[in-house]
């Protein structure tokens, strides 16, 4: 399992973790009508938040990791028809979706441009939640490359690259990398 992550199932913690994958999602999906609506979840970890969305009436949800451990668990903790899960990143996603959800997995895109495209392709909104670095500037490098190997874009050039696939871009909240790209 994941560390990082907390597991709730059927009102038990069954993983203590320092996300809280509840509280994240409900952050996430604020104001988004789920009923009815096909979901892809990016970087789906062990699952958690693909449940959550078919708890909130999401139609049907697909998750996707690069990690088939990730996956394979996922599968065994949300045995729900209606959640579909595949191992591969995000630039390779398939289908149609009325929306996509990427939750703290840019920062291991290596192909920015390649990603954003395809989520532009596959699905109508697209849901993320982003570090982005300090320097937060058009003179700054759109992308910062961590001492652990994570790209943590800039604020603004962040925005005009989604804002080129997507028309319409609102930030909820900004979150500086806990990697402090400055």
């Amino acid at each position: 399992m994941n560390p990082y992550q907390k597991i709730i199932l059927n009102g038990v913690e069954v993983q203590k973790g320092v996300i809280d994958t509840h509280e994240k999602f409900r952050q996430l999906t604020e104001g988004v009508d789920l009923k009815g609506k096909s979901l892809i979840d990016i970087g789906c970890n062990l699952g958690e938040m693909c449940r959550l969305a078919r708890k909130a009436g999401a139609g049907y949800v697909v998750g996707i990791d690069v990690s088939k451990e990730y996956v394979n668990t996922a599968r065994k903790l949300n045995p729900d028809d209606h959640i579909g899960y595949g191992v591969c990143d995000g630039t390779m996603a398939k289908g149609e979706y009325d929306i996509a959800m990427a939750s703290a997995m840019f920062h291991y895109v290596k192909d920015h441009d390649k990603f954003f495209n395809q989520m532009a392709r596959i699905c109508k909104t697209l849901i993320m939640d982003v570090w982005l670095s300090s320097m937060d500037s058009d003179e700054k490098p759109m992308f910062s490359l961590t001492d652990r190997e994570l790209y943590i874009p800039n604020k603004t050039a962040f925005e005009r690259e989604a804002f080129k696939r997507f028309g319409v871009v609102s930030l909820k909240r900004k979150a500086l990398s806990p990697d402090g790209c400055d």
